[in-house]
């Protein structure tokens, strides 16, 4: 979440969703949990740790400012932690943005961009996320990357399409800008994937027709291999877009795979004995012994976990269980 969110909405004298409200409750629950644990000498524990990524003008006047040091990471950073464990050798993300320059600027252009590696043994899968960072942004980032000698730290396996498939990625005035393209190819691999996470691609653009944006899909599908994600497997039922890493190399799971692995743990080792079911079986055991064993999930000032009151908010904006029919922007209501 950003502190720029809140805001940009509240100076406008809109008001803020439940959902929106109980993810930034959360944040700041959590920064105060920091404060007290390093007041007390304690170790921050699962549940209470928070990372604040980029810089911010205002930064003093709002309560995270007093985190310690190792709460803050900046561009240029690797980043090998995940919930206090130190998986170097494993995982690993390179930030890319925000820069410092953009943080008063355009809402978009203070997304978080990163290169995150996924490594096994002499495996490795990257993973290109870009936010909803436009044209002039992304060239920023490969002009200062390329220009450190860190090409490398563009590699993609797998490109997130920034900003669901905007063509404003590709587009300027209706322009086609073949550098960011030419930059996009130049990094990828030879089986490199581009994931469109959005609704199904329109066979047309509308002119004012928010993402996604089939002038994009088709310039990514002349680069790359091109999946949607409410497109995948079919557009009734879409299958999750699962990704594979091991000794080899990353690939992409079939869904019939996904299906069965999502259906029953069980029924997914019976239909492929993979590494994929030994993952989801590791993680729900895990997941059900850190809840019913972790003190952090009980010193919330409410009765109900962080996480579990987002899930609540989320599904009280939205009625019911099922994805809102309209999309729903910036966590206004």
């Amino acid at each position: 979440m950003t502190p720029r969110l809140w805001r940009d909405l509240e100076s406008n004298g809109r008001r803020l969703s439940d959902s929106a409200k109980a993810v930034r409750e959360e944040a700041e629950r959590r920064v105060a949990a920091v404060k007290e644990m390093v007041t007390q000498g304690k170790e921050v524990v699962s549940g209470d740790r928070i990372l604040v990524i980029g810089y911010d003008t205002d930064h003093d006047k709002h309560t995270y400012s007093g985190l310690p040091s190792e709460c803050f990471v900046y561009p240029g950073d690797v980043v090998t932690m995940i919930d206090g464990v130190d998986c170097t050798g494993r995982f690993e993300a390179f930030l890319h943005a925000p820069f410092r320059d953009h943080c008063a600027g355009e809402r978009n252009e203070t997304s978080i961009a990163m290169q995150v590696s996924l490594i096994d043994g002499s495996g490795t899968g990257q993973v290109l996320l870009f936010g909803d960072l436009s044209h002039d942004t992304i060239m920023k980032i490969v002009e200062i990357t390329t220009g450190n000698q860190h090409a490398d730290r563009l590699a993609w396996d797998v490109l997130l399409a920034p900003h669901h498939c905007s063509k404003f990625v590709m587009y300027v005035d209706d322009e086609l800008q073949q550098d960011v393209l030419d930059a996009l190819e130049d990094a990828a691999e030879p089986a490199g994937c581009v994931v469109s996470s959005s609704h199904p691609i329109p066979d047309t653009d509308e002119p004012t027709a928010n993402p996604p944006h089939r002038k994009a899909a088709d310039r990514y599908a002349e680069i790359a291999a091109f999946h949607c994600t409410m497109e995948h497997g079919s557009t009734d039922a879409p299958t999750p877009i699962v990704f594979e890493v091991d000794t080899s190399g990353m690939r992409l799971l079939e869904p019939e795979l996904v299906e069965a692995s999502a259906r029953s743990v069980e029924k997914a080792f019976t239909a492929a004995p993979s590494r994929l079911g030994l993952v989801a079986a590791a993680a729900a055991r895990y997941a059900q012994e850190k809840s019913a064993a972790s003190p952090a999930w009980r010193r919330t000032r409410t009765r109900t976990p962080g996480a579990d009151r987002i899930g609540q908010a989320i599904i009280r904006d939205r009625g019911g269980q099922a994805a809102p029919s309209t999309p729903i922007g910036f966590g206004a209501r």
